[in-house]
């Protein structure tokens, strides 16, 4: 009787050691990718880019481009907010259209853009890069 309590304590602490170990194997994990998440390759800042770029690239883009650009940084802008954090902010005629504690363009202020834009305007893209990264997009017209 004495051996067989003596046998459920050992297996007692190998099972507490073995889910420590397991607790630590999985922190570890999960502190590995987020800051892998922050050291962007090249190909992934390359991909990143040239959703953009395929509107600076361009001399002039038409209206209803900068709005489906909009959008684009819209999305992309809630979904990398909960991931990586790859913000895009936007200016437009000369005023920032973004939320300054998120660096994220709102959605009210893509709603607000000027109404009177006809569809026979004309805008000019250029970007910024940050350590290779597009992180604003300016557009005049």
């Amino acid at each position: 009787m004495e051996n067989a309590s003596k046998a459920l304590i050992i297996a007692g602490a190998i099972l507490l050691s073995v889910l420590i170990i397991s607790l630590g194997i999985m922190v570890y994990n999960n502190a590995k990718n987020a800051v892998g998440g922050a050291n962007l390759n090249k190909e992934e800042i390359a991909a990143f880019n040239s959703q953009w770029e395929m509107y600076t690239a361009k001399k002039q883009i038409s209206a209803s481009e900068l709005r489906t650009m909009f959008s684009a940084i819209i999305t992309n802008n809630v979904t990398e907010k909960n991931s990586t954090n790859r913000l895009i902010k936007v200016s437009y005629a000369a005023k920032v259209l973004d939320d300054t504690q998120t660096a994220a363009v709102s959605k009210k202020a893509i709603e607000e853009m000027p109404a009177t834009i006809s569809a026979s305007t004309t805008f000019k893209v250029t970007a910024t890069y940050t350590n290779g990264l597009i992180t604003e997009l300016t557009i005049a017209k």
